[in-house]
This record gives C-alpha cells, sequence and structure tokens, in this order.
C-alpha cells in the first residue's frame, strides 16, 4: 500500500501520542497537598494560627511538606517562657496517618549522665516519641486534629523541661523500643496464660482454629482467644514480628508482674525509641 502525505503525517502524530503517554506514566504521581491544590495544609496552618500557634508556618520540600517554626512552652507556674524550634513531618498519606513530630536543633535537649536519650523518649535525629502507635489518638476523619497532635506536642515539650529539672520523665511512660510493646501486650492480655499462649502463636505455633483453646476455656480457640490475637496483630504487625525473633519472652521483655492490674495511661508513654 502507497504511503500517502497524510498517512505519514498520521504516523508522526500517533508516534508523538504514544510518546506523551508514556512520558505521563513516568510522572510521579501527585502528592496528597497537590491533589487539593494546598487545600487541606492551608487549612491546618490557618486552624492552628487561630489556637494561638503563630509560629508554626508550612513549608513545602520537594515532595514534602512540613510545618516548620516554633512552639512557645512555659510548663508549671515558673512563668519563664521557653521557645522551641520545631518540624512536623506529614505523611504521604495524610489525613489517614498521623505527622510525625521533630525538635528543629536535635540538640536542644541531652541526656543526663548516666541515661541516654531515649529516657527521654527522644531519637538522635530529634524524632519526638509522644505515645506508643497503637494508642495514638490520632483521627483522620477529624477536621481539627492537626490541633490535638500540636497540643499533645507541646505537652510533651513541657515534661522535656521538667525532666532538664528533676532529672527523670514526670509521669508514668512505656519502656523504650521493643519492651515498650511488650509491655503493651503484657497490659491488654492481663493473665498469664493468654501471654504465653500468644507468644506461641506468634513464633508459629498456632492451634486449629476450630480445636480447644490451649488456655483450658473448653472453647474452640476461634471463640476464645484467636479474635484478641488477631486485634493485636492487626495494631502492630511490624513491632510483632521484632517481638517473635527475640529471645526472651514477651514476660521477661516487659518485666511483667502477673499481680500487677494497673494499666500505664496512654497519654503518658511513647511510640518507641
Amino acid at each position: 500500500m502507497r504511503r500517502t502525505k497524510s498517512n505519514r503525517s498520521r504516523e508522526r502524530l500517533e508516534r508523538a501520542w504514544r510518546k506523551s503517554r508514556a512520558a505521563l506514566r513516568r510522572l510521579p504521581a501527585p502528592t496528597w497537598f497537590e491533589r487539593d491544590h494546598h487545600a487541606r495544609l492551608d487549612r491546618d496552618v490557618a486552624m492552628l494560627h487561630e489556637a494561638g500557634y503563630f509560629g508554626l508556618d508550612k513549608k513545602i520540600r520537594g515532595r514534602e511538606a512540613v510545618l516548620a517554626g516554633t512552639i512557645t512552652v512555659a510548663p508549671g507556674t515558673s512563668g519563664v517562657v521557653h521557645t522551641i524550634d520545631v518540624l512536623i513531618r506529614y505523611p504521604d498519606d495524610y489525613p489517614r496517618d498521623e505527622p510525625s513530630a521533630y525538635l528543629a536543633d536535635p540538640q536542644r535537649f541531652n541526656a543526663h549522665d548516666g541515661k541516654s536519650l531515649a529516657d527521654r523518649h527522644l531519637s538522635p535525629d530529634g524524632w519526638c516519641c509522644l505515645w506508643l502507635r497503637p494508642l495514638s489518638p490520632w483521627s483522620g476523619s477529624d477536621d481539627r486534629a492537626i490541633i490535638s497532635f500540636v497540643q499533645q506536642f507541646t505537652v510533651f515539650l513541657e515534661k522535656q523541661l521538667i525532666y532538664d529539672v528533676i532529672g527523670r520523665w514526670p509521669g508514668k511512660a512505656w519502656s523504650h523500643g521493643l519492651h515498650g510493646y511488650a509491655e503493651y501486650v503484657c497490659e491488654v492480655l492481663m493473665d498469664v496464660a493468654s501471654i504465653d499462649l500468644f507468644e506461641s502463636v506468634l513464633r508459629g505455633n498456632a492451634p486449629h482454629r476450630r480445636g480447644p483453646c490451649p488456655c483450658g476455656s473448653e472453647m474452640t480457640y476461634v471463640a476464645c482467644h484467636k479474635g484478641r490475637f488477631d486485634n493485636l496483630k492487626r495494631q502492630i504487625p511490624n513491632k510483632l514480628s521484632e517481638l517473635a525473633k527475640q529471645p526472651k519472652s514477651l514476660r521477661e521483655l516487659a518485666q511483667w508482674d502477673e499481680t500487677a492490674t494497673e494499666v500505664i495511661p496512654s497519654s503518658e508513654g511513647t511510640r518507641s525509641a
């Protein structure tokens, strides 16, 4: 078939169209703040300013959005006002997931003699451990969630200043890293039989779902402990896989006292260390 001038033009157009489509496929997906043209981000900043957090403003760093600036803290009744440089980093899936809180200057608070930064619930890069992940009060459906988050961050900073004075964390707190998550599991399950059975399940020895529950309740496993165990697995899947690899048992990691009945308040806890 003879190629006419119009056919050649059409072929060139088709090639250009295919190239443009391939180029579009290679472009990264828009970020959460690009999808709504910064509307949610700007609304967060406006609400924070209304709540008195005038020192915070948005910054765009490539494909990441952050709130950068200062938070003013006046702990106790001393009347002394402290201004602390902070950074609040938004996650890629905001607002479904919560932001992360950082000290802009990781050296702002230092470890005391004989203790580590983890005792202050801080990491060397300035990350602030506000709570255990499954106990986070974050609600992505709440348009004002960022205000509650910054208020909790402010309380955390107040406790850092109190720590400088008394040399220890004020109030109760979960332990650091995997020890804290082991404590959480033990507090949720509360009895030795449940804790040991859950550990056996974590290490790959789960009973048959329709078989008798090893706890001795004379119920099937699915009607007894399986639901509680599955809920824990959904809450902290990554941490549980790490706990399963530890040579120590959950009760040893948590230093759990089977006679204890008090649950550590979540507002005093940490996420990890």
